[in-house]
């Protein structure tokens, strides 16, 4: 299986993730980073990941390689990425998820590009609820998602 993970920047908060599923037998992992770590970052004492790990792909060199990873790929995650990557997947009609750390605002909602997804009627504030914006995975006894 053929999964990546488009982001931003490669940061330490998604490297574990990002190195599990490098490491996952069957699995062909990449992470996209789409824009080169901001120089404030640097300054507060982040490392520039995007070069530094085999599983990691930088848009900004590469273009037509990320294209073809967007359009390729068996699953992908969206973070904060340009929305025209997302939109050239959802051409093609494959798995996708969107990914935001700051799901609750409104801003980070009105970001998604799939609006036909409907919310459960209990989750999330009502104003996505209401939006259609939200969905929540309903789950069984076990944890996992039915």
């Amino acid at each position: 299986m053929k999964f990546a993970f488009f982001s931003n920047f490669l940061n330490h908060h998604q490297l574990p993730l990002c190195e599990a599923l490098y490491g996952t037998d069957g699995v062909e992992f990449t992470f996209v980073a789409c824009e080169k770590i901001p120089e404030d970052r640097l300054a507060m004492g982040y490392e520039d990941m995007n070069t530094r790990y085999p599983f990691a792909v930088r848009a900004y060199e590469d273009e037509a390689a990320v294209l073809a990873i967007a359009e390729s790929y068996d699953a992908v995650i969206f973070g904060a990425c340009p929305t025209s990557y997302i939109a050239h997947r959802m051409k093609h009609n494959r798995l996708s998820f969107r990914f935001c750390e700051r799901s609750r605002t409104v801003r980070c909602a009105s970001d998604l590009v799939e609006r036909r997804i409907r919310p459960s009627p209990s989750c999330g504030p009502p104003r996505l609820r209401q939006s259609g914006l939200l969905r929540c995975v309903k789950r069984s006894r076990t944890g996992k998602g039915i």
